[in-house]
């Protein structure tokens, strides 16, 4: 497999569960606080599987918004270096 930046946007809205692309499986794991009230900070986590039988390299993984959330400066991107095959990171 390639090291090329497999980049992934992950839509945040109310109704968040999880996502299946064709290499990865995204789940929601955990907002705090929940619920989320208007004008307050939050922290979401995901999981992260390789649902493919290879390793994949370079994941980046980008949060794209909609009114009404927005992303502190910085926290909208983050870099999985490694996933081997069924592994799942957080």
């Amino acid at each position: 497999m390639t090291s090329e930046i497999l980049p992934i946007a992950i839509p945040i809205s109310n109704t968040l569960t999880g996502f299946l692309f064709d290499e990865v499986r995204i789940d929601l794991v955990k907002i705090d606080p929940s619920p989320i009230k208007p004008g307050e900070t939050f922290d979401i986590w995901f999981d992260v599987t390789n649902i493919e039988s290879y390793i994949l390299r370079n994941l980046k993984l980008t949060i794209s918004t909609k009114f009404p959330f927005s992303i502190n400066e910085g926290g909208d991107t983050t870099a999985i270096y490694e996933l081997k095959p069924g592994d799942k990171s957080s």
